[in-house]
């Protein structure tokens, strides 16, 4: 028997509710494998422990008051909780989603209000800023690829 069959049945060990083969077999483990004694041993300290409480004193309808509530919530419908229909989730949703477009629009023409016409004239510095963007093109000057272009250029503009 291995360990995990023992384990699963210590309990059943434990109150005797083992056939006789099945409680050699539990046993003839228990000694030869300290891991499930040291379970067993657990289980039984465990068991102490709760042999060692003190019983409880319950009204004489205690227990009838468990079993009507049981059946009472076995019975009952299950409620589900709702926060609202369709529509009143998609109002909030659609006043957001307007929002949104009216700033976008704003945004926009904010924007080409400021904006007018021509751009303004840009200093050399600028104009090196705004090239330095470049080496983020999809082929960067100066790189393999650049060359290759520029390669394959040549030889279009020799061809014709």
């Amino acid at each position: 028997m291995d360990c995990h069959a023992v384990v699963s049945r210590l309990s059943a060990y434990q109150d005797n509710e083992l056939t006789i083969a099945d409680r050699e077999a539990t046993e003839s483990h228990l000694s030869g494998c300290p891991y499930c004694n040291e379970h067993y041993l657990k289980l039984q300290q465990a068991w102490e422990a709760l042999g060692s409480l003190p019983d409880l004193n319950v009204s004489p309808g205690f227990y009838g008051q468990i079993r009507r509530r049981l059946n009472d919530t076995r019975n009952a419908p299950i409620q589900v909780p709702t926060y609202g229909g369709w529509l009143q989730r998609l109002v909030p949703t659609s006043a957001v989603a307007s929002l949104v477009a009216v700033g976008i629009v704003l945004g926009v023409v904010a924007g080409n209000s400021l904006v007018k016409g021509t751009p303004a004239p840009t200093s050399s510095h600028e104009d090196s800023l705004l090239s330095s963007l470049s080496v983020f093109d999809a082929v960067p000057p100066g790189s393999v690829a650049d060359g290759l272009n520029r390669l394959m250029a040549a030889k279009e503009r020799g061809s014709r």
